[in-house]
């Protein structure tokens, strides 16, 4: 008889469990699974729906995660995972996850001053749990991407009068006004520096960062050109110069945006 109440039991705790189980199934077949999206300006799609963006190196941006729907919120379970390919340095991106304000930062590490061939990029799998334990990804590559130099053009003209007051004749006709204009950042930076050179020679022409460089040729101040008049560290973009001798002379002039990036140098001839 004991055994028989004990099977009972079982029987009746199992078709129990059963109903239970079939009314969470019904439950969860009308409660629309949650899906991520991401809202932010910066973003494209490719062709298979991953998200997708450029982001320069030494940045950092912010993406806000959306869900499609609200319900049982506070039983989702928000993660995410990140490999850096591309790349020998798992460290070129940092993520950070904040669900208090379900933003995903993402920060580009890589070096302002770099000799890779390809630039790396970093493959983001963001995943939301709902209370039924149903799963919802998205995919995020965020691709590194060089800084660009500063386009510019250069000028130099002879001083007016009222600028030139007090110098002698010889002198006036040798003093000329040389100034930056027309400066472009492709990414907006601020233009912070100028370095003329006049009458020297260039011994560095390429776009570069300031930094330690073993080798002769360095984008430093000071260092990119050599001989004549060397004038750096300048934050206005026109300098006054006095000739010392007729003929051809040649103005060398670059400048430095606001993430420390060297132009190249740009050249003009005055004919004296």
């Amino acid at each position: 008889m004991k055994k028989l109440k004990t099977a009972t039991t079982i029987f009746i705790v199992a078709v129990l469990c059963a109903a239970c189980e079939s009314r969470k199934d019904v439950y969860m077949s009308s409660v629309e699974q949650v899906e991520i999206y991401l809202n932010s300006d910066e973003l494209g799609q490719n062709a298979n729906g991953d998200y997708e963006c450029e982001l320069l190196n030494g940045s950092s941006i912010e993406f806000p995660i959306g869900f499609t729907n609200e319900i049982m919120a506070e039983s989702r379970k928000l993660e995410y995972s990140a490999v850096v390919k591309n790349g020998d340095n798992p460290d070129y991106f940092t993520c950070e996850l904040f669900p208090e304000t379900m933003q995903l930062k993402v920060t580009n590490n890589v070096p302002l001053n770099n000799n890779l061939e390809t630039l790396p990029f970093c493959e983001i799998h963001i995943t939301v749990s709902d209370y039924f334990g149903r799963q919802n990804s998205k995919k995020l590559i965020v691709r590194a991407k060089n800084n660009g130099a500063a386009s510019f053009s250069v000028s130099a003209t002879v001083l007016d009068d009222a600028e030139s007051s007090g110098m002698s004749d010889s002198s006036r006709n040798m003093a000329y006004l040389i100034c930056v204009s027309d400066a472009i950042d492709p990414e907006g930076d601020t233009i912070d520096e100028y370095e003329f050179n006049i009458g020297g020679k260039i011994i560095y022409n390429n776009e570069g960062y300031e930094g330690e460089y073993e080798q002769t040729e360095n984008p430093n101040p000071y260092h990119a050109a050599m001989g004549g008049t060397y004038i750096s560290e300048r934050k206005e973009s026109c300098v006054k110069h006095v000739f010392q001798q007729t003929g051809s002379n040649e103005i060398h002039v670059r400048v430095k945006d606001g993430r420390g990036l060297w132009s190249k140098w740009n050249t003009i001839t005055v004919n004296l």
